[in-house]
C-alpha cells in the first residue's frame, strides 16, 4: 500500500504559478529542499495553472526537519509562506 503524502494545506505565495483562490496550491506535488525549507516548486508567474485540486509534498530534502524521514515528510500537512523573498515551508521544525 502506498504511503499517503501530506497535503499542502495553505499557501499565501499568490504570485506562484500554482497558487489558487483560498490560498490553495494546485501543483500535482511539491518538493521542499536542501539546507533550507524552500518550496522548490515555487515558480513566479502572472497566470496560474491548476494541475490538481490540492498539492501534496512529494519529497523533502531538509534533513534537519523533525518531520523528515528519508526524504519523506511525515507532517500531517504543511503551510507555505513568504520568508526572506522566497517561498518556504513554515511547518518546518528543527529536530
Amino acid at each position: 500500500m502506498a504511503e499517503k503524502l501530506p497535503p499542502v494545506l495553505n499557501c499565501i505565495v499568490n504570485d506562484c504559478e500554482f497558487w489558487g483562490e483560498g490560498n490553495m496550491c494546485h501543483a500535482t506535488s511539491i518538493w521542499v529542499g536542501g539546507d533550507h525549507p524552500t518550496c522548490d516548486t515555487y515558480e513566479r508567474a502572472e497566470h496560474h495553472e491548476y494541475q490538481a485540486d490540492q498539492a501534496s509534498v512529494r519529497q523533502c530534502d531538509v534533513d534537519i526537519c523533525r518531520f523528515n524521514e528519508s526524504a519523506v515528510c511525515h507532517a500531517p500537512g504543511i503551510n507555505i509562506s513568504w520568508h526572506s523573498g522566497h517561498a518556504d515551508c513554515v511547518t518546518f521544525e528543527q529536530g
